[in-house]
């Protein structure tokens, strides 16, 4: 019979330890029956929704772009939101399965023997594995730390999956996998596998699936996809296209792909839409270095429709103006009416 080394026997204690607090955080989520719906973040979507609308309405197309990721992080919010609910709620109606602090343990000596690393925190409450590197698509994402959270075990999301040598997608620091942004996973199809492990306490199979997750790829429900992964964001159509289709507005320096340059028909140099004005006459585009405003009637025209700085519509105005109204007054003065055996004086 082989002796067990004093390393394994601290090794057994520590992980005997952290399932006694894995247990409690099971038996805590079984026995939570209600929970109000609180979903706080739909007030931020309309709010979203009615500055786009305004923004919209005015043109203002950079407020609208900035907006609508705002729009789209109060969507995501809110669907972790609703998703925490009904997670809630369907837990509270499903049959209570006990678990022993063996099979946790067994989980756990399970976890670290697998995972390159394992870090049981017990002040803070949580277990984390380290991932070996994921490289999908000859595209290197690195390894990912996955922490899981046991005071939130309650919660829709109680974890964490933290790029521990990150390199994200050019067009969003925060997306550092194709289903990970924000450290938060888009679990698709391990969805249900995940909740039901953390609900019945099974830590093993949660770690396995996520790292599943983590090594899978599904374009269509990608933050961002790995053929946009690296490149630059075109300021005004939001797409990620490679440096060399990318140009700088002369004007505000904003970056921009070449099918949304616009070229000014005064100086020819390249602008974004946003730094282009149209000439009131001609109808033709021009920079704010190549576009006047009319001295009377202030919009918008290039030299060639402006005389004297006035546009045609005004110039023709003032003369038509100028002939209407009389040039010289009547050089007889006037004199009072006369009555009979008066004589006519000066008035």
């Amino acid at each position: 019979m082989s002796r067990v080394t004093p390393q394994a026997r601290r090794t057994v204690k520590r992980a005997w330890r952290m399932a006694g607090l894995v247990k409690a955080a099971v038996d805590r989520r079984c026995s939570q029956h209600e929970k109000t719906l609180r979903v706080p973040s739909a007030d931020k979507v309309k709010r979203w929704q009615r500055l786009i609308s305004v923004a919209r309405s005015r043109q203002y197309h950079g407020a609208e772009r900035s907006l609508g990721k705002r729009l789209l992080d109060a969507l995501n919010d809110l669907q972790r939101e609703v998703d925490d609910a009904i997670y809630v709620a369907a837990a509270s109606m499903a049959p209570r399965r006990s678990i022993s602090l063996a099979d946790v343990t067994a989980d756990l000596l399970t976890i670290e023997a697998e995972f390159p690393a394992c870090d049981f925190d017990f002040t803070k409450q949580t277990i984390a594995v380290t991932t070996e590197p994921i490289e999908i698509e000859y595209t290197h994402l690195g390894a990912f730390r996955i922490e899981l959270e046991l005071r939130y075990l309650g919660q829709s999301c109680p974890y964490r999956v933290v790029a521990v040598d990150p390199n994200p997608a050019t067009c969003c620091d925060s997306t550092t996998h194709p289903h990970v942004q924000s450290e938060v996973l888009c679990e698709g199809e391990g969805h249900g596998p995940i909740k039901l492990a953390l609900a019945e306490g099974r830590l093993l199979d949660f770690f396995t699936v996520v790292n599943q997750v983590l090594h899978t790829y599904n374009p269509h429900s990608a933050y961002t996809t790995l053929g946009d992964w690296s490149g630059t964001e075109c300021r005004d159509c939001g797409s990620t296209v490679d440096e060399d289709d990318i140009c700088s507005c002369e004007q505000c320096d904003a970056q921009i792909c070449s099918g949304c340059t616009c070229s000014c028909d005064g100086c020819s140099e390249t602008h974004c839409d946003d730094c282009m004005t149209k000439c009131e006459g001609c109808r033709d585009q021009f920079c704010g270095s190549c576009i006047k405003s009319c001295d009377r009637c202030d919009n918008s025209f290039c030299d060639d429709c402006l005389t004297e700085e006035k546009c045609d519509d005004c110039v023709n105005e003032e003369e038509e103006e100028a002939t209407s109204d009389p040039s010289e007054e009547s050089s007889e003065p006037a004199v009072h009416a006369l009555c009979v055996g008066e004589t006519a004086i000066p008035a």
